[in-house]
C-alpha cells in the first residue's frame, strides 16, 4: 500500500521519479548544511525540462513530536503521515561559500577543488559530546557532493565568489572574502529595496505623529511587502517598523540587519561576522540603546534557527548581543540603599523570628484562654437520668 505525504512545490516544479542507481537522475542528496554542517536533504532538479539537472531544491519536513498524532484529509483519503514537506529553491553558492570557506586558500582547479571537499571532515556545530565519532560524515557525504559538482550551471555560479586564474589551459579557483561580500550586499540590498523588498515602502513619521492613511492605489512596492505579512509584523512589534516615529535611515539599518540575520542561516558564522562589520548601524544602534523592547535587532537574530546558540558563539562580536545581557543585568538591580543593606554583616544580629516569635506566642494564648473559658459556659448543662 502507497504511503501519501503532503508536500509543497515552487510553481512550475515537476518532479519526477528517478533512479537510485543511475549517476544523472533526479535524487536527493543528503549534504553538509551550510550553517551548521548538520545533514541536510536537497533534490536536484531541472527547470527547462531537459535531462540535464540545473536546479537545486531545500527539503525541510515539519512534524509534530512524536507523542502528538495528525492526519491530513485528501479528498475522499486519510494520510496517516501529518507531516508537511517543503521544497524551496536554493542557491548552490551559498553551499560553495560555506565548504570552500573551511578549506585553505589557494588556487585550486575545479576537480581537484571538489575533491579536496569530498575529504574534507565536517565538524557539526552544537553535537553533543557523547555523539561526536559516531559516524564519518566526511565519508558519507563524499558521494553526494560529487554529484553536486557535476550539476550544470554550478562551476559557472562559483566564479560569482571565486578568483580565477587560467594556467596551461586550465581555470584555477581560489575563495576571495571581497567577492563573497560584493556577492552578500547585493542580496541584502535586493530584499531591502523598498520598491521589490520583503519589507515593503519605507514610512518614515515624525515622533508623535499619525501614521499618514494609504491611496487608494497600491504600488508595486505595497504589492511586493503584502506578500511577507510576518516580517512587516515582526519589525512592527519591535518597533523598529514603518511608521513608528523612526527616520527613513533607522528603518534601513534595521531592514539591513534583519536581512543580514535572513541570510545568516545559510552562512557560516565567520562569514556572517565579516558581512555584519562591512555594515554601519550606527544610528540603529544609538536608538536600541534607549529602548529594550527590540529584542530581535538587540540580539543576533535568525529567524526560525536557533538563533540563542548561534549568537552564544559569537555574541560579543556582533554588536548587541553582550550589550543586551549587560542591560538586563543592570535591570536586575535594586535601588542604592537595597544593595547597600545587601552589603552589611548581619553577624551576631538576631533575626525577625527571635524578636517577634515568642510576644506573637503569648498574644495568642491570651486570646484563646477567654475563648475556651466561654465555650465552657455555653456547654449545656448533662440532664441528670432518671432512675
Amino acid at each position: 500500500m502507497e504511503r501519501k505525504h503532503v508536500c509543497i512545490l515552487p510553481k512550475g516544479v515537476q518532479l519526477e521519479a528517478g533512479d537510485p542507481s543511475s549517476s544523472t537522475g533526479s535524487r536527493f542528496l543528503r549534504l553538509p548544511h551550510p550553517r551548521t554542517n548538520h545533514p541536510a536533504l536537497f533534490l536536484p532538479y531541472s527547470r527547462t525540462g531537459s535531462p540535464a539537472l540545473d536546479g537545486l531544491l531545500e527539503v525541510q519536513k515539519i512534524e509534530l513530536d512524536a507523542d502528538k498524532q495528525r492526519c491530513w484529509f485528501i479528498e475522499e483519503e486519510v494520510a496517516s503521515d501529518g507531516s508537511l514537506t517543503l521544497f524551496s529553491p536554493f542557491d548552490p553558492i551559498y553551499l560553495t561559500i560555506s565548504y570552500l570557506s573551511s578549506l585553505p586558500s589557494r588556487f585550486q582547479s575545479y576537480s581537484d577543488l571538489w575533491e579536496s571537499i569530498a575529504q574534507h571532515r565536517f565538524e557539526v556545530q552544537g553535537m553533543k559530546k557523547e555523539e561526536e565519532g559516531k559516524e564519518d560524515e566526511g565519508a558519507a557525504f563524499a558521494e553526494d557532493l560529487g554529484r553536486l559538482d557535476a550539476m550544470e550551471g554550478v562551476k559557472e555560479r562559483l566564479k560569482a565568489v571565486c578568483e580565477t586564474q587560467e594556467h596551461e589551459s586550465t581555470t584555477l579557483y581560489r575563495l576571495s572574502e571581497p567577492l563573497i561580500l560584493s556577492f552578500l550586499r547585493s542580496k541584502v540590498d535586493s530584499l531591502v529595496d523598498p520598491a521589490s523588498g520583503i519589507f515593503g515602502p519605507l514610512e518614515a513619521t515624525e515622533p508623535g505623529e499619525e501614521v499618514k492613511p494609504k491611496a487608494e492605489g497600491v504600488g508595486v512596492a505595497a504589492e511586493e511587502g503584502e506578500k511577507f505579512q510576518t516580517v512587516r509584523r515582526g519589525m512592527a512589534k519591535e518597533d523598529i517598523g514603518s511608521g513608528h516615529g523612526l527616520s527613513e535611515q533607522i528603518q534601513t539599518e534595521s531592514r539591513q540587519k534583519y536581512a543580514v540575520g535572513i541570510l545568516a542561516n545559510y552562512l557560516p558564522p565567520s562569514v556572517t561576522k565579516a558581512l555584519l562589520a562591512s555594515y554601519s548601524f550606527s544610528e540603529l544602534d544609538a536608538h536600541l540603546s534607549t529602548t529594550t523592547n527590540s529584542s530581535v535587532l538587540n540580539s543576533t537574530y535568525l529567524p526560525g534557527r536557533g538563533a540563542a546558540k548561534l549568537e552564544a558563539s559569537f555574541s560579543g562580536e556582533l554588536g548587541g548581543g553582550a550589550a543586551a545581557k549587560k542591560r538586563k543585568a543592570e535591570q536586575s538591580k535594586g535601588s542604592r540603599g537595597v544593595e547597600a543593606l545587601k552589603k552589611v554583616n548581619t553577624k551576631g544580629m538576631k533575626s525577625l523570628k527571635d524578636l517577634f516569635g515568642k510576644q506573637s506566642q503569648k498574644a495568642v494564648k491570651k486570646v484563646e484562654e477567654p475563648a475556651e473559658e466561654n465555650a465552657e459556659e455555653e456547654k449545656p448543662a448533662k440532664k441528670k437520668r432518671k432512675v
